[in-house]
Parts: C-alpha cells; sequence; structure tokens
C-alpha cells in the first residue's frame, strides 16, 4: 500500500492496525518511523477510522508496567487519542471467530488470530501488520508495514 493509495478515502474506510506498526511509531523505529508517520498522518488527514483491539492495549502497555513508565502509557494514550482509535474489545464472538481462523490456518498464533478477528468483526477494510504469514488470511487485505512506501 502506498500511502497517496488513502487519498480520497472516505470516513467510511476502516484500517485496523496491529500491535507492532504502533510500537514502531511511538518508538520511533530506525527501520519503520518514517513509513509508519506517514501511515498515520494520511489516516488522519483523510478522516480513515483507525481501529485497534483492547489486546493492543495489553500487549503495548505491559513492557511500561514491568519497566515502571507510567510516561509510555501515556503517550499511548494519547497517540489512541489523537489519531481518533476505536478500541474493539475481545468478546466470546470474537474468540469464537479466532478459533475458527486458527482451524482455518493452524500456523497463525492465538494473539494473531485474535487480532484478526476482532478486525473482521469490526468490518475493517484493511489490517495493518508486518507479519508476512498473516497475509495467508483470505477475509481481510492484510498489508505489511515493509511494503508501505
Amino acid at each position: 500500500m502506498n500511502i497517496s493509495d488513502l487519498s480520497g478515502k472516505t470516513e467510511n474506510s476502516k484500517i485496523f492496525v496491529d500491535t507492532a506498526p504502533i510500537i514502531y511509531y511511538l518508538e520511533h523505529n530506525a527501520g519503520y518511523y518514517s513509513r509508519i508517520v506517514g501511515f498515520f498522518t494520511a489516516c488522519y488527514e483523510n478522516d480513515v477510522l483507525l481501529l485497534t483491539s483492547a489486546l493492543t492495549v495489553e500487549e503495548y502497555c505491559a513492557y511500561p508496567f514491568i519497566q515502571n513508565r507510567p510516561d509510555l502509557i501515556t503517550n499511548f494514550k494519547s497517540f489512541l487519542r489523537d489519531y481518533r482509535f476505536e478500541i474493539a474489545d475481545i468478546d466470546t464472538d470474537t474468540a469464537y471467530k479466532a478459533a475458527e481462523l486458527r482451524g482455518r490456518y493452524p500456523y497463525f498464533k492465538a494473539f494473531d488470530s485474535v487480532q484478526l478477528s476482532a478486525a473482521i468483526r469490526c468490518g475493517a477494510d484493511i489490517f495493518v501488520t508486518n507479519d508476512r504469514q498473516l497475509r495467508q488470511c483470505g477475509e481481510i487485505t492484510v498489508t505489511l508495514v515493509d511494503e508501505m512506501a
């Protein structure tokens, strides 16, 4: 996906963002920051609805809690608010869908299946990650940060 592909998208577009791209942005990852900041800026400027799940909150916040870094949690919360993320809850139906995905794609990890399930159940058009294996999922378009221009 080229960032320019977001031009002209409407507010009806929904993009689900996996945990890794958020970490790349917040930690200014040397290999991915310029791509991911451009992506988030384009989404913001084009009123694209960004989604992630409660699982992302857990995955991201665990390290700051371990390191006793409440500033990182505050920064994370600000990021989600500033980019107008909606957070999908993980409920029983999401868990069943994740189990179905793991049945269809047995090499998917549980966390990945839950994220994909949440994205599908939210009606996301695109799932942004950097996990190549997830491109096997035929129920949603998976875009890799590695392929963003």
